[in-house]
């Protein structure tokens, strides 16, 4: 399923439009966000994209892992189901998953990416088609270096993820004059 892709101005101008789907919102970054503080149950937090704030509400449901993750920082895209609570707009996240990391760094062929699973991951990350390796940083929400790993490319890289604590990471592919970021959920 295509979530709409929409401002924060354009989804409270035709909220009942979008009621009850999915949406996309661009470049938003979450003003509760300290690096450390966690997505508690039926709670509201605030978007933000600069200038217009919205809801985002955390409904805690088996499917979904974003209770307890730590509340990412930064600019990203959130995607989930559009609600109106009494008179407040909402935006609801299915999965840790609907919030994508705006990096900046540039896509990649599909020859050329590098391939990380699973993800979300509990114990191990498998990492494959990395060319001219030097290091694997991983990174918290806050962007602090938790793990730093030496090695060299391989066919199949696999990486002990079991000591990091629940939450969004990046990782970052150190290729001589090179980096690559890409994202992945420990559960």
């Amino acid at each position: 399923m295509t979530p709409v892709t929409l401002t924060i101005p354009e989804y409270v101008a035709s909220s009942s439009q979008y009621e009850s789907m999915l949406i996309k919102l661009p470049s938003v970054t979450f003003t509760d966000a300290n690096g450390s503080a966690t997505f508690a149950a039926e709670t509201q937090y605030t978007l933000n994209d600069g200038t217009n704030d919205l809801a985002l509400y955390t409904f805690d449901t088996d499917e979904s892992n974003v209770v307890g993750s730590v509340i990412p920082s930064g600019n990203y895209s959130v995607t989930g189901i559009a609600l109106k609570y009494n008179t407040t707009l909402e935006i609801s996240p299915r999965a840790i998953t609907d919030f994508e990391f705006l990096t900046g760094v540039e896509k990649l062929s599909s020859a050329d990416q590098i391939k990380i699973y699973p993800v979300p991951a509990s114990s191990v990350l498998n990492i494959s088609n990395v060319k001219n390796l030097k290091s694997i940083e991983i990174l918290d929400a806050a962007g602090i270096v938790v793990k730093t790993i030496n090695t060299e490319a391989g066919e199949l890289i696999q990486l002990p993820v079991n000591d990091l604590n629940k939450g969004i990471y990046m990782i970052r592919f150190n290729t001589g004059n090179v980096r690559t970021v890409k994202k992945f959920v420990k559960y």
